[in-house]
């Protein structure tokens, strides 16, 4: 016969004996609601963060709209509110560096920015 052990509930400290030997809340709602302070808690951390990228993204979808690519002087596009914070990702190449705000690229020519979808790429922009 096996002894079963007395565990203590995570999320609300109360102490039960478990069901199956995986349990580690005591009812299931106490389990729901433990990741979702969990999953508030780290939406609120990166808040800031995302907004910055949904705003950027926004702005370079806005420039696309209805074309395949655009061609915008640097400034414009900080006078639209661009944070370069908003970059999610970039890589160098032989001609520069190129940026991501998710699946858009933004390649520097001279003062100006080439923006065009990542699966548009026909420049050869992608590694």
């Amino acid at each position: 016969m096996r002894e079963v052990e007395v565990r203590i509930d995570p999320y609300t400290q109360e102490k039960f004996f478990p069901k199956r030997s995986n349990q580690v809340f005591a009812t299931p709602q106490n389990k729901m609601m433990y990741h979702n302070e969990r999953a508030k808690e780290y939406r609120d951390e990166t808040k800031e963060f995302r907004n910055c990228y949904d705003r950027c993204y926004k702005i370079l979808r806005l420039l696309l709209e209805g074309k395949s690519s655009a061609r915008v002087h640097h400034e414009y596009l900080e006078g639209m509110g661009f944070d370069y914070g908003g970059i999610t990702a970039y890589h160098e190449t032989k001609e520069g560096f190129v940026f991501y705000v998710y699946d858009i690229v933004i390649v520097s020519e001279d003062d100006y920015y080439i923006i065009n979808r990542s699966e548009d790429d026909k420049n050869g922009y992608l590694v």
